[in-house]
């Protein structure tokens, strides 16, 4: 269940996502490193500047792959892909052609999952 997307809070069921935190740290960022605090009034200035952070950014993405470093989200991710993997087919029920029941493994929830397809 998705609330409000315009207010920087996404709710799904047991979690709350603020982006508000993110979008504030990349504005911080953006302007004093690579503005260096200064006001830009030109569109074509930002998008090079844009353009190099998101170089810079995935220039640091393959450093730290290519030490072997991982983030706490990331292990996170490996840890629950690792559960699914042993996870039973009998925790698996396929209510309708695009949506489908699993059991949680930890607890007794139930959660749906439904294939969307986006029409752009």
């Amino acid at each position: 269940m998705v609330t409000d997307m315009n207010s920087g809070l996404f709710v799904t069921e047991r979690m709350q996502v603020s982006t508000n935190m993110y979008t504030e740290s990349f504005h911080r960022v953006l302007k004093y490193v690579y503005m260096k605090g200064r006001v830009n009034k030109r569109m074509d200035a930002i998008i090079n500047l844009l353009i190099k952070y998101a170089r810079d950014k995935a220039f640091d993405r393959l450093i730290k792959a290519e030490k072997g470093k991982s983030t706490k989200h990331i292990t996170r991710i490996h840890k629950r892909h690792a559960t699914s993997l042993n996870l039973s087919t009998s925790s698996v029920r396929k209510i309708s052609e695009n949506s489908w029941q699993v059991k949680s493994v930890s607890s007794q929830y139930v959660y749906t999952f439904k294939k969307r397809m986006c029409n752009l």
